[in-house]
């Protein structure tokens, strides 16, 4: 008889196994267990007790029965058995006493949401792609959400909706039915969600539900669905039927104007910088250029090297919270022009250079009585410089299979 490696591993584990049963006192050997579900259904928040029933009832191993989840984003399971949904989708419940086990299949229910928004706004790409469309990024905002008038970004806390349209090259934003992209980007198309990732930052991208918290952005990636955009009068009515990457079943209305970014007149950068704030420090420089205005210089504390220097009232004990705009004045709430050679003012220090920061903005925000900065500024080199700060680097991110508030 030939034997491969795989019958004598059989063999060996089967005579384990065997000498292991021998060992243990019948008192203590289990011979079956059953739960009293096969399959349970809930919706996202609900509970439900498991019950697992050991044979026989005087091994006394029948109260150390282990409990596990097959994907804790689905459901959950505590050491008595208690199984929460978490969010839509499906997974098993194992119990497991000695060397026996049963499973439980937990589906949790679709998630629904009918979202309607009070403000949009668009960002024109142009023919991004290189191949006769024009794409837009549409964003469509519910009440708390707000446009800042000099950056374009969102700031507050709220829900919106991302969509990455595709179209022909015969209108900044068209009208007409907008269906999922599948493998190719051609008009009359929108791409999906997907999360990506850069120098250990993830973000959001293509289409997708934002939810913006106090905790981070939860998202919602859109893998299918179809958008429907009329204009009449200048008066654009959006209806969107969407799905969700776990199924959820999401409708979104708009009615009302459209801001227009167009983002095709300037170069493209050269490069992007993420610079986290974390660790930046904040020096009171007092009135050291004599304009009667205290200037507060923040420095980043990482690699490449980030300076800025602000404006701020004299009575002022800490930066004021707001925006501050690199605009060549000499008012509160101005970034200061930099000055390479004497290495004053907003710049940036990167693999031995010193380059000026020529527009752009920060924004200074104070939560439990610590300072958040925040921002986009633009080098004279055409480097675009991303300001990231967190409450919490370890809560405040990017959360999908999370329900939204």
């Amino acid at each position: 008889m030939t034997y491969t490696l795989k019958n004598i591993v059989y063999t060996i584990g089967t005579i384990i196994v065997t000498l292991l049963c021998a060992c243990t006192p019948k008192s203590q050997i289990v011979v079956s267990v059953q739960l009293d579900y096969d399959t349970i259904s809930l919706q996202v928040g609900q509970a439900q007790q498991l019950e697992a029933i050991i044979l026989p009832l005087s091994s006394t191993l029948a109260n150390t029965t282990y409990w596990q989840t097959s994907n804790n984003n689905v459901a959950t399971v505590n050491s008595k058995g208690v199984v929460t949904a978490i969010y839509s989708g499906e997974c098993n419940i194992i119990a497991t006493c000695g060397h026996i086990s049963d499973t439980c299949v937990v589906n949790v229910g679709t998630l629904t949401y009918n979202l309607n928004f009070t403000n949009a706004i668009t960002y024109f790409h142009g023919d991004a792609y290189k191949n006769n469309t024009y794409n837009n990024s549409l964003r469509l905002l519910q009440d708390g959400l707000t446009i800042d008038n000099y950056n374009n970004n969102i700031n507050g806390i709220g829900t919106f909706l991302n969509l990455d349209i595709i179209s022909p090259q015969n209108d900044t934003l068209p009208t007409g039915q907008f269906n999922s992209a599948t493998d190719s980007v051609i008009a009359y198309t929108f791409l999906p969600g997907q999360l990506i990732e850069q120098d250990g930052i993830y973000y959001a991208a293509g289409s997708f539900i934002g939810q913006y918290t106090l905790d981070g952005l939860k998202v919602i990636f859109l893998k299918n669905g179809t958008c429907t955009i009329t204009n009449t009068n200048d008066i654009y009515t959006i209806d969107a039927a969407l799905i969700g990457e776990q199924n959820e079943q999401i409708t979104a209305h708009y009615s009302g104007n459209i801001t227009i970014i167009d983002n095709t007149d300037n170069a493209p950068p050269t490069e992007y910088i993420y610079i986290n704030m974390e660790q930046a420090s904040i020096t009171d420089l007092n009135n050291i250029y004599d304009e009667d205005k205290k200037v507060y210089r923040i420095s980043s504390n990482t690699n490449p090297l980030l300076q800025l220097e602000c404006y701020a009232p004299l009575s002022s004990s800490t930066p004021p919270q707001g925006n501050y705009e690199m605009n060549n004045n000499t008012t509160y709430f101005s970034l200061i022009t930099a000055d390479v050679e004497n290495q004053t003012g907003c710049i940036l220090f990167e693999n031995n250079n010193i380059t000026a920061i020529t527009n752009g903005y920060i924004q200074i925000t104070y939560l439990n009585n610590t300072c958040f900065i925040t921002g986009e500024l633009h080098t004279a080199n055409k480097k675009v410089i991303y300001l990231q700060q967190t409450p919490n680097k370890n809560t405040y991110q990017i959360q999908h299979n999370t329900k939204l508030q």
